[in-house]
């Protein structure tokens, strides 16, 4: 677009008058009237405009200045220098004619023409320096009114770049306090870490087990009880520490069980913890069973059966020296008393 498309246009809108003859001689570029700006929408729309700072973007001219992004705006209907800034691509020369129409009818204007017009006595080179003169003041009043808008163009777009850096500052603040933060959590972890290794692996001050067994076909299950009750107390009684009293409630709780062993075949697995003075746990396992067997002894003409009954008893003791130790024994015990009472589902 250019001088001669502008006079077109004018004709074309039946406004070729002395005044929009005298703003078109005086503007430079007919794409943004030398307000050197233009807008735009913005790229990505309408999730672009979330971040409050509007749907459109004001840029330099593409003709006369860079053609880069200057800033960002909620209205595109800006007026710089007296003239509404056009929106990137729309290059009609008509809508261009209204604006300077506006112009031409500010007051300035008027008297640069009127004086043009007035024939004066004065030599030719007078009237050239005349006109010379409303030319130049005509420049000037513009270039005046341009500087003024960039200056406070530049002053908001200053404002908004301390903006944006203080919320870029921050930002990064809370990026370095998130990776403190961050960076004492792995330590706490690495200190639990180091502390769980330590404990990992177990340690008992007493861990013993041992199976007796004793035929009860000739004696009867009340002796060979009697029997093991006695084997039993020897047993942990004869291990290092303070265990007598263990032993005896070992003996008294083996000779109670005989009556039940005479009528089943087997006993639930008994579970007993003894706390000593130095807040030490002693874990006591005791398994009994009974079985029955016959044997057949085939002769000659006739056949003998030989019926045998054992009473089998299997004791665990152990101390746990560390807390992963106790860990296990804990777990033991509670599956002990998890399939002891699986029968009272039924009840």
């Amino acid at each position: 677009m250019n001088k001669e498309n502008a006079i077109i246009a004018l004709r074309r809108c039946n406004l070729d008058t002395p005044e929009l003859r005298y703003v078109v001689d005086h503007i430079k570029c007919f794409t943004c009237l030398d307000t050197r700006q233009l807008w735009r929408d913005r790229e990505g729309l309408p999730f672009s405009a979330w971040d409050g700072r509007g749907k459109y973007d004001i840029i330099k001219c593409n003709v006369c200045s860079s053609g880069h992004w200057d800033r960002c705006s909620t209205s595109q209907n800006i007026v710089v220098n007296n003239y509404r800034i056009f929106k990137k691509g729309n290059n009609d020369m008509s809508v261009r004619v209204r604006e300077m129409e506006k112009e031409a009818n500010e007051q300035y204007v008027k008297d640069d023409v009127k004086k043009l017009n007035t024939v004066e006595s004065d030599t030719p080179k007078r009237r050239s320096v005349s006109l010379m003169d409303s030319m130049v003041k005509g420049i000037l009043v513009k270039r005046i009114r341009g500087e003024e808008a960039e200056r406070k163009n530049e002053l908001i777009k200053k404002e908004e770049e301390r903006k944006e850096q203080v919320k870029k500052e921050e930002e990064r603040k809370e990026e370095e306090r998130k990776e403190e933060e961050r960076k004492e959590e792995e330590r706490k972890e690495e200190e639990k870490k180091e502390e769980e290794m330590k404990e990992i692996l177990p340690e008992w001050w007493l861990s013993k087990s041992r199976v007796i067994q004793r035929d009860a076909t000739k004696v009867g299950v009340e002796v060979a009880v009697n029997e093991i009750a006695k084997d039993v107390y020897a047993l942990i009684k004869g291990y290092s520490g303070d265990l007598l009293h263990i032993a005896n409630w070992a003996k008294d709780f083996t000779i109670s069980l005989s009556s039940t062993l005479e009528h089943c075949t087997s006993t639930n697995a008994h579970v007993e913890q003894f706390k000593d003075d130095k807040n030490g746990t002693t874990y006591l396992i005791l398994k009994f069973e009974k079985t029955d067997s016959v044997k057949s002894y085939n002769y000659y003409v006739y056949t003998s059966k030989k019926e045998k009954t054992s009473i089998l008893s299997k004791v665990f003791l152990f101390k746990p020296k560390n807390e992963s130790a106790e860990i296990i024994c804990d777990r033991k015990v509670n599956d002990i008393i998890m399939r002891n009472l699986t029968g009272l589902d039924d009840i």
